[in-house]
């Protein structure tokens, strides 16, 4: 059975502009998606094509592909390595529209797939070589192909709602029925069919989140190194500060801009304490951030909404953390401006999350110094396990800090932790000593911060002091050239949330000197390694300055055009095509290979090798009579023959060149 001609995989009419559009409007370049709809569809008033060759097209691939990469590295520099990819896809239907006009307005029905796979071209250039005639060349209808790649381009930006869901279906349904085979297919039926596919596919991928969602939920906090981010979100163990602290890197540069600068950023806050971990109870659930604004315009109302008015402003700049980044910001953040995200979502015990990021983070957060906007007291507050109560007794009792006034307990337990206590990098607890916090409280009274903040808060809470374990940065580290405050991995710092007269307040107990022990361990080649580690933090600054915009108008309007000229001529050099109107050349396409030279050159050949037997094909003659052709031209005869047989079975008509 012979292979279906290209153009009955022919896309119907519009459904390629359609798509484009519906790109357009889905990833906000509209104006882009309208002109390159315009472009696919002036074929349809346009009469003139151009016969091009098998060479100009595969010069055409290479230029799709030359600028899918482009877009890739682009993706890259912007973006970073998680992002790149998507941009990339985003940008797919303008990498691959000179593949499709040179489809729409050439004589070809669909692009061969030799010019498209390098294994094809490969087969055949061994083919030819072993004295075999060529193949007829496979051709492929681009148009559907890359109908698809615009639905995949438009769904890279993840839109949320069901827009997106109900314009995919649309142009999909559109796609099948007029390309129906039957056309008296009842319009209804048709309908009703399409209808129930779209519901059941819909539901079946609403189905599958919830079901993601519930057995992420059953698996809480019995194995915290396998949780997945949704769930790390809510537990911290002993120890997670610590390992943060190995770190020299610069994470974040934090500028003030006005009012008070505060002392600590808090990334989360916990209310449950189990056994060397910490975890959320109550207020775990992310609220999301209303958003206004686009680009460099956009602005984040950080939940919940109050009629606080900010009173102080910080310059944030730092790196994105895995899929979604925790921020640490002060504790009543009221608006982020200039933040690019898909999601900001905050929980009502202080944590702020931000999913699908740039590789490098650049905001700024107005927020109301002194106040925060945390959930109240609860029982969780308060509660302290059996097993600890007698020992944190005996603790309150060495400290006197018993019976006290809220403020007076906490400057009496601070005044024990300090004077009694040291701080310590580095504390190992076996499971044989029991309980680590009492551990640390009764025989080793040395540790870091996170072993300080956890006993504070126990403690508190056994004085009747509501209390939460907090986890951030402190902002202490100066940089006087940049003039912004430096938080490394060694920032890290865990400390306490207490309430009293009506309000939640910073509490920290660990000994002053741990800044100073952290610090110790810089090399002394830190500032050189932090001059590298931060350029890319120095780049985003810097290009969103007007000297960086300016250079990015350069770039834009200056380079690449020049770019865009060069491969042209590259790519295309001496590569032009016949013009001809659309339904001339009928006898060309009737009778291919009337045209071609071997018929004045086998008679000559005849006459010095020998002629064809009867029934004998071109190719078989030729492999029999070769060794008696003169060594000098057999290669040339050899591509002569390969160049008939495209000319006569080739469903393409050759271009000229």
């Amino acid at each position: 059975m012979s292979p279906a001609p290209a153009s009955q995989y022919r896309a119907p009419t519009g459904i390629a502009g359609a798509a484009l559009v519906f790109w357009g409007v889905v990833t906000g370049h509209w104006v882009i998606g309208i002109l390159l709809a315009a472009l696919v569809e002036a074929r349809r008033v346009m009469q003139t094509r151009w016969e091009v060759s098998n060479q100009f097209l595969s010069r055409i691939w290479a230029l799709c592909s030359v600028m899918f990469l482009v877009s890739l590295v682009i993706g890259l520099i912007r973006e970073g390595a998680a992002r790149a990819a998507f941009f990339g896809v985003e940008w797919m239907p303008l990498c691959g529209l000179p593949l499709i006009l040179a489809q729409v307005y050439s004589t070809h029905e669909g692009i061969p797939i030799r010019v498209l796979s390098v294994i094809s071209r490969l087969m055949e250039r061994k083919r030819r070589r072993a004295g075999h005639p060529p193949r007829p060349d496979k051709v492929l209808n681009v148009e559907y192909p890359y109908v698809c790649a615009v639905l995949i381009a438009a769904s890279a930006r993840r839109p949320e709602g069901v827009v997106f869901y109900i314009g995919a279906v649309l142009l999909v349904a559109c796609g099948l029925f007029l390309s129906r085979e039957r056309p008296r297919t009842n319009f209804a039926v048709w309908a009703v069919v399409a209808l129930i596919a779209a519901v059941l596919g819909f539901v079946g991928h609403i189905g599958l989140h919830n079901l993601h969602v519930y057995l992420e939920n059953a698996v809480v906090g019995l194995n915290v190194a396998g949780l997945s981010s949704a769930m790390k979100r809510s537990v911290t163990r002993l120890g997670d500060v610590g390992e943060i602290k190995l770190s020299r890197r610069i994470d974040w540069w934090v500028k003030p801009v006005s009012g008070e600068t505060p002392g600590y950023l808090r990334r989360a806050a916990y209310d449950t304490y189990r056994r060397e971990m910490w975890l959320v109870a109550r207020g775990r659930d992310l609220v999301a951030a209303e958003k206004k604004g686009e680009n460099d315009d956009i602005e984040w109302q950080i939940p919940p909404k109050t009629n606080a008015l900010a009173d102080a402003q910080l310059e944030i700049v730092g790196r994105r953390h895995g899929e979604e980044t925790h921020l640490a910001l002060p504790m009543m953040p009221l608006t982020l401006k200039g933040l690019k995200a898909d999601t900001v979502a905050r929980a009502r015990l202080g944590l702020t999350v931000v999913a699908e990021t740039p590789r490098v983070l650049d905001f700024s957060v107005r927020y109301r110094s002194g106040d925060d906007a945390d959930l109240p007291p609860g029982e969780d507050d308060l509660f302290v396990a059996h097993q600890l109560r007698p020992g944190l007794d005996s603790i309150l009792g060495e400290a006197s800090a018993a019976g006290l006034e809220p403020k007076a307990t906490v400057t009496a337990l601070t005044r024990f932790f300090h004077q009694k206590f040291a701080y310590s990098t580095y504390m190992e607890i076996s499971r044989a000593a029991g309980e680590p916090v009492l551990a640390f409280l009764q025989q080793h009274r040395k540790g870091h911060c996170e072993y300080f903040a956890s006993a504070t808060v126990l403690l508190l809470r056994r004085a009747g002091v509501p209390a939460r374990y907090v986890t951030g940065h402190v902002v202490r580290e100066y940089d006087e050239r940049r003039q912004r405050f430096v938080l490394r991995g060694l920032h890290a710092h865990a400390w306490v949330q207490a309430w009293w007269d009506g309000r939640w307040r910073y509490v920290d107990t660990t000994p002053g000197s741990w800044l100073q022990t952290e610090h110790s361990a810089l090399s002394y080649w830190q500032p050189i390694i932090d001059w590298f580690q931060g350029l890319p933090l120095a780049w985003a600054m810097w290009i969103k300055s007007p000297a960086g915009r300016g250079f990015l108008a350069f770039v834009k309007w200056g380079t690449l055009p020049l770019l865009a000229v060069y491969l042209w001529f590259r790519l295309f050099r001496g590569q032009r095509g016949r013009r001809v109107r659309a339904g001339a050349d009928a006898e060309r396409a009737t009778c291919p290979g009337t045209d071609s030279e071997w018929y004045t050159l086998e008679p000559a050949l005849v006459g010095a090798v020998g002629g064809r037997h009867s029934g004998e094909p071109l190719g078989l003659w030729w492999r029999r009579v070769r060794v008696k052709c003169p060594e000098s031209v057999r290669d040339t005869v050899t591509d002569a023959l390969a160049l008939h047989y495209r000319l006569r079975f080739d469903p393409q008509p050759m271009g000229e060149g």
